[in-house]
């Protein structure tokens, strides 16, 4: 329903004579479900361990492309397990040598449990004539369907955020074939795919400007896998910086969504819940290297520093040091953006998700896998229609008078001052180029994420971080420092 309702929002959606719409995506659609064909078939083939540790495939090893067998080694047994009557959270089904294996909220079990139901298979014939039982595929298809709506909402958001009728249609092929969610979502079947198409439903109505609509679609998400309520504190920093009599009611949707899908764990199992909650958002402390299947935190990157610099680094990203204070000042700046739902509104909504994405991504405490960043890929793709201009304002000299004015460049001869502008004035040029050809940084990135070592991951990401930070700074006008001054007013 709310993907109909989006749809009959645009004219040129609903006639099948819109190309530019239906092509792709139908494009999209017959390559996932061909995957997903290969995925049921392998599946089948190995019924002992899926993608067990050293096996090669596509030519690439297991510290690339992190095959992991979380869907047959704990989706699809919780899954038959709660069809059994058995509720989560409880000692004697989720626990297991005394770890707690089931982290995620509960709407997440529900969503699969309900695709159990469904006969897609019937969709497969030739698969039906192997006499096997399907219901595994069932509830795989469910990453395929959720990844598949994805691609629609981003289509809709990219057309907020631009005029040009070519690259909404870019920004959703190049999520929907990418290798990051091919891989992961449609042929290893990982859990992101689900909790992505609630976030990206709110961050639409972010962009369209409905913040409560934004709250209750986030809370969703947050109640499919607990990352995504990221977003939560900024909806209501959004608010609050439209008027504080707005904060209650978004924050009461959010309440209501949260609590009401917490229940009755929340209250029958109120330890086995938080803790299980709780856990997924913990931190991870590195023992040695190389850390074959555990998450990758950033601190990776200061394993081989002199040991009581790295010491302090593990130390502070263990405690989420970096984290809380990036995702803190991510939310203040927040409460900056423009009031009305304008281009500039929605360009700034769209950066500060994608800041928020990656700072999570970098930042992360526990650590990432790979496979998180299908939740990444949105905000990604999107800055493809969103920076149809420069980057870097070329002709302003903003940036020019900030670093000449205050940094030590200053007290430089004349002649270097103006061979450091002309370097800068080039650097300049660089970064409007790339943002021209984004769709060449988007899918570079992507490709580099996804067949680079497990240990590079975290310096992409946070390179990334650093150049989308800087660019918004001094890209965007804040309220702060867009408010006249008195002698502008008269």
């Amino acid at each position: 329903m709310m993907l109909a309702g989006l749809l009959e929002r645009d004219s040129k959606l609903r006639s099948l004579a819109n190309p530019l719409f239906w092509g792709p995506l139908l494009a999209i659609i017959v390559v996932k479900l061909w995957v997903f064909h290969l995925s049921i078939v392998r599946y089948i083939e190995s019924q002992t361990v899926y993608f067990s540790y050293g096996y090669f495939y596509f030519g690439m090893d297991f510290e690339i492309v992190e095959p992991y067998g979380d869907f047959q080694a704990y989706y699809m047994n919780f899954v038959e397990q709660f069809t059994q009557g058995y509720l989560p959270y409880t000692p004697d089904l989720y626990m297991v040598e005394e770890s707690q294996v089931y982290i995620y909220p509960p709407l997440f079990l529900y969503i699969i449990t309900a695709f159990y139901f469904l006969p897609v298979e019937l969709g497969f014939p030739d698969l039906l004539l192997m006499g096997q039982d399907l219901h595994f595929a069932r509830v795989g298809f469910s990453f395929i369907f959720f990844d598949i709506a994805t691609c629609i909402i981003i289509y809709g958001a990219a057309k907020k955020l631009t005029s040009n009728r070519i690259l909404p249609a870019t920004a959703m092929l190049l999520f929907g074939l990418n290798p990051i969610t091919l891989w992961w979502g449609d042929y290893i079947w990982m859990s992101t795919p689900i909790h992505t198409f609630f976030l990206i439903l709110g961050f639409y109505f972010m962009l369209d400007g409905r913040l409560r609509w934004a709250a209750f679609w986030v809370a969703i998400a947050t109640m499919v896998k607990q990352t995504a309520g990221l977003l939560l504190p900024l909806i209501l920093m959004v608010e609050l910086s439209r008027g504080w009599r707005r904060v209650p009611i978004s924050l009461g949707i959010m309440a209501f969504v949260i609590v009401t899908l917490s229940l009755p764990y929340l209250v029958i199992y109120p330890v086995n819940y938080i803790s299980a909650v709780a856990s997924g958002m913990g931190g991870y402390w590195m023992e040695s290297l190389p850390l074959q299947t555990y998450p990758v935190p950033i601190s990776v990157l200061a394993w081989y520093l002199p040991p009581v610099l790295n010491s302090i680094i593990l130390w502070a990203v263990y405690l989420g040091i970096p984290f809380l204070v990036s995702l803190t000042m991510l939310w203040v700046i927040a409460y900056l953006v423009e009031e009305k739902t304008g281009r500039r509104y929605r360009e700034q909504i769209l950066v500060l998700c994608l800041l928020l994405s990656l700072a999570l991504h970098s930042f992360f405490s526990r650590g990432i896998y790979k496979y998180y960043l299908i939740a990444l890929l949105p905000f990604l793709v999107l800055l493809i229609p969103a920076l149809s201009g420069p980057l870097v304002p070329l002709r302003q000299t903003r940036l020019m008078d900030s670093v000449f004015s205050r940094s030590p460049l200053r007290l430089l001869p004349i002649r270097l001052q103006h061979a450091a502008r002309s370097f800068l004035t080039l650097g300049q040029s660089v970064v409007n180029r790339l943002a021209t050809w984004a769709l060449l940084l988007v899918s570079f990135v992507s490709i580099a994420l996804f067949t680079v070592h497990r240990f590079v991951s975290p310096a992409i990401l946070l390179t990334l971080f650093l150049c989308c930070l800087l660019g918004a700074w001094y890209h965007f006008d804040w309220k702060s420092r867009s408010k006249p001054t008195k002698k502008n007013e008269g």
